[in-house]
């Protein structure tokens, strides 16, 4: 299992049983109209939760409020 960022290989997590299957998507970004940054995550562990959805927002005054 590898870790991609901006299509870049910038780490190797190995293989475990653990993660056969699992599926991550995140998403993180920033709008400079109003200085909030989020990270939204929509994950999947079979046959535990599918496509349960997560998030963060942070404001400019670096409050971090769970969506």
């Amino acid at each position: 299992y590898e870790m991609h960022l901006f299509g870049e290989k910038i780490r190797n997590l190995g293989k475990s049983s653990h993660l056969a299957g699992c599926n991550f998507e995140n998403l993180l970004g920033y709008v400079p109209e109003n200085g909030y940054g989020f990270h939204l995550l929509k994950a999947s562990i079979p046959k535990i939760i599918k496509d349960v959805p997560a998030g963060l927002l942070i404001n400019p005054y670096e409050d971090l409020v769970i969506v």
